[in-house]
């Protein structure tokens, strides 16, 4: 429970929890109108103004979920893609965006980025630890979560593959996967101008060229820059806080040798100086009652803190990806270089005293290979089979000045990590309608760490850590053809993520986690290809589940013994017509521990606690996502579209203590965005909002280390709107 320290902001409360009880039914309104419109002004389905006939249809996404070209209908797992238009339409420019569109997925864009699929995600933000859902671009494994919160300008589409994926992706996919793919350089020349103004001053602008450079070679170069005033201020400095100044490009070469090879490389960088949200007190610690200058202003944004909060996140790297067809087989090979340096510093009291502060500096360079050969004839065997090599060096230094109590800790590590790994999948029709799929992955993983801990008042501390790992990870599924528009499958997964360290802190290290996955979803489209609806459930069995808690206030990662997750996800999407499209997702979570023994460091002299029965962190029960676009002729120059998109989420916990404290309660959030494009799709222009009606919710909430049980927030972006203009040459 959050408690407010003015009689102001406790009725800016009240008056946020009275506006979302008449949310749900202004939302209801737009939609019915924008559904009563479509049906008032758009012809009939299959008939135009003039009664000629015409066809609406549902697009269908080529997905590589399975390492193979296949329809997102047809691919036999939980999965949830996004092409390039459906992202400019609903104004998805990163990942964070993605989670506010997906069901059962979360993304929680802070310090870094923290990426949750059905409960499962990490909360390390050390390179001791990996993260708990594979980002992959452009085939690519991305192994810091600091690197996670990609930017998706110029990307052709996002896959959001749900469950462990053991068997073929299998390096920590325990979660799931999200795979980016960046558009490919085009045949013939292509250039894209893209602009955005708007609220707090920001400005983003960006551009594409691409085309031949000769017979043999195909080039597109790519550049975005996006800069935004605070959100936040710190009253103390004035220093504006949760900015953003962010620079990436990305240029791609594709080389064609001859009909059968095909060779890409993708050379990309971003710099991202953005300013984090500062840390909030959401209840004046009892510490600082009565200390000269402990000051916490009103308000749940601003903030006197005499520490700058600073971040700065350099990353570049470069694939190279081979494509070579043979009679009956197709050889791919993916080699991928990435560099990411990373530095942030906060005020750890949040408060405008010199009591503790926090910096973090770490980089981290990567090596990974994967090489696989895949069937591609017409026979009832379709396999694949590879091999994959990882190699990862990091450095870590952890600086916490406390000058309150007269003494500094400094944390210093270095760690390598090799991971190799064999796999192979078949699957094989039975009959037209009947297919048996089995893999199997076999993992091993070496990380070796030495850390330098002094805290100040004892003699420092030296530690050679080290953690093998090593898995079989098997995958069985069936799926049959009810007939050509409906598909239904089940799987058993295995999952599994290596184990690592914690470098915030004197610990040991965690082991991995594994876990067992029974999944079973009906696809279907029908209406002649009009509508589609996909149905999946699933129960996750896992051991030895890697989870974070606060201990000698420092966060840890431990084993809990283990924890079971079930539940469903239901998407809907029709286009009835040329002029209305209407998109539902709905999300069931059951996520609890079954047993978890542990200390409560805000109730020391409870001793030993078993958490069973309490809900894993950032595993809202509900999440719930709707969306309508309407369409129409804009006069002979044009069409005119307008979109709205609804979000919610339930109640969620960020520590597995499951305190009210520590807690988001559920929100509501609206988009909605209006564009005129031309008939030769030359011209567009656009306004939009997001968050509407300027809904408060939290990123995080954190049990301060300072004084325990007193929370300490960041808060999500306030309502946005902005302007936008693109131009194709």
């Amino acid at each position: 429970m959050v408690h407010f320290k003015t009689q102001a902001e406790a009725k800016i409360a009240t008056a946020v929890r009275e506006n979302k009880k008449m949310r749900a039914s202004v939302l209801s309104a737009l939609l019915c109108t924008t559904a009563v419109m479509s049906l008032m002004t758009a012809p009939a389905a299959g008939q135009d103004n003039t009664g000629a006939s015409t066809k609406a249809s549902v697009d269908q996404i080529i997905v590589t979920a399975e390492k193979r070209e296949v329809s997102v209908q047809r691919t036999p797992i939980s999965i949830t893609a996004y092409d390039s238009e459906a992202l400019q339409r609903s104004v998805i420019e990163d990942i964070y965006d993605i989670g506010l569109q997906t069901p059962g997925v979360i993304v929680n864009k802070e310090i870094v980025g923290k990426v949750y699929i059905r409960g499962i995600g990490t909360e390390n933000l050390t390179v001791g630890g990996d993260p708990g859902v594979a980002v992959h671009a452009d085939g690519a494994y991305i192994a810091r979560t600091s690197a996670a919160n990609f930017d998706l300008h110029d990307v052709e589409r996002v896959e959001v593959l749900r469950g462990p994926q053991g068997t073929l992706y299998g390096r920590n996919a325990t979660g799931g996967s999200i795979n980016i793919i960046s558009n490919a350089p085009t045949e013939e020349f292509y250039a894209k101008a893209d602009f955005q103004y708007g609220s707090h001053d920001r400005f983003r602008y960006g551009g594409v060229i691409s085309g031949p450079l000769s017979d043999k070679v195909l080039a597109r170069v790519s550049f975005v820059k996006s800069d935004r005033d605070g959100f936040a201020e710190n009253l103390l400095t004035g220093e504006s806080l949760d900015t953003e100044d962010l620079t990436m490009g990305r240029a791609r070469l594709r080389f064609l040798p001859n009909d059968d090879v095909t060779i890409d490389i993708i050379g990309e960088f971003s710099i991202d100086d953005s300013k984090p949200a500062p840390f909030k007190q959401l209840e004046f610690s009892d510490l600082f009652e009565g200390l000269n200058g402990a000051f916490d202003p009103p308000g749940l944004r601003d903030v006197a803190q005499e520490s700058p909060v600073e971040e700065h996140q350099d990353q570049y790297g470069v694939t190279g990806i081979l494509n070579w067809d043979f009679s009956g087989a197709t050889l791919t090979s993916v080699s991928s270089y990435r560099n990411v340096d990373f530095f942030a510093a906060f005020d750890g009291d949040a408060v405008d005293i010199t009591f503790q502060n926090f910096e973090d500096a770490n980089d981290s360079e990567q090596f990974t290979q994967e090489i696989r050969l895949a069937s591609n004839s017409e026979s009832a065997l379709d396999w694949i089979i590879g091999g994959y090599y990882f190699h990862d060096d990091g450095h870590q230094e952890i600086f916490i000045p406390i000058p309150g109590f007269g003494f500094d800790i400094l944390h210093i590590a270095d760690i390598k990590t090799n991971a190799f790994a064999v796999f192979g999948q078949a699957t094989y029709a039975l009959s037209s309608q009947l297919n048996v799929t089995a893999g199997l992955r076999y993992s091993t993983e070496d990380k070796e760490a030495d850390q330098f801990s002094d805290f100040g008042f004892i003699p420092p501390l030296m530690q050679d850590l080290n953690q093998d790992s090593d898995a079989l990870t098997p995958r069985f599924a069936l799926e049959y053809s009810l007939n050509d528009n409906a598909l239904l499958y089940a799987s058993a997964t295995r999952g599994f993520k290596s184990g690592g360290f914690t470098f915030n802190g004197f610990q040991s290290n965690f082991d991995p986690e594994f876990v067992w996955s029974y999944e079973g979803g009906l696809k279907t489209q029908f209406a002649e290809n009009r509508a589609q609806a996909n149905l999946s459930f699933f129960y996750y069995d896992y051991t030895d589940l890697q989870v974070s808690k606060l201990e000698n206030n420092a966060g840890v990662i431990t084993n809990a013994a283990d924890a079971t997750i079930w539940g469903g996800e239901f998407e809907f999407v029709t286009r009835p017509n040329e002029f209305f499209e209407f998109n539902a997702g709905l999300s069931y979570l059951n996520a609890e521990f079954d047993q978890f023994l542990t200390e409560d460091p805000s109730n020391p002299g409870l001793g030993t606690i078993d958490l069973a029965g309490n809900r894993l962190t950032r595993s809202p029960e509900f999440t719930a996502n709707v969306g309508a676009q309407f369409d129409a002729p804009a006069g002979n120059w044009g069409t005119a579209s307008l979109r709205v998109d609804y979000q919610y989420q339930g109640k969620s916990f960020f520590t597995p203590f499951n305190r009210d404290l520590s807690a988001q309660e559920s929100f509501n959030l609206v988009n909605a965005r209006l564009s005129l494009q031309d008939n030769d799709e030359m011209w567009r222009f656009a306004v939009f909002v997001k968050n509407a009606f300027d809904e408060t919710y939290f990123l995080n909430i954190l049990e301060s280390g300072v004084e325990a049980g007193k929370p300490e927030g960041f808060l999500a972006p306030p309502r946005t709107w902005g302007l936008q203009v693109s131009r194709v040459f």
